[in-house]
């Protein structure tokens, strides 16, 4: 998902539809979905879709985190907890 951006139009129940079916999918035999918040405020880099995580940032170290949310797409490979991972 790129994004969504409603301006004075109630959503809320479309947005709970995406969400509930984008965390009801896997990758693979352990891949998952989440959202994090990219927009420029105190917020960015937080969860905004997480089965258990929404409105906290992840726990991988912040230079992940800025490559991540500063490239315009594609993947970022990284090494997290000494395991290889692929985030997109």
């Amino acid at each position: 998902m790129i994004g969504i951006l409603f301006v004075g139009v109630q959503i809320d129940k479309q947005y709970a539809l995406i969400r509930e079916k984008m965390l009801a999918c896997k990758l693979g035999d352990s891949g998952r979905f989440f959202v994090l918040n990219g927009a420029p405020v105190a917020a960015q880099g937080k969860y905004l879709c997480d089965k258990a995580r929404e409105g906290q940032l992840p726990c991988w170290e912040a230079s992940v985190q800025q490559a991540l949310l500063n490239q315009p797409q594609g993947i970022l490979q990284t090494e997290i907890n000494g395991e290889s991972k692929l985030i997109a």
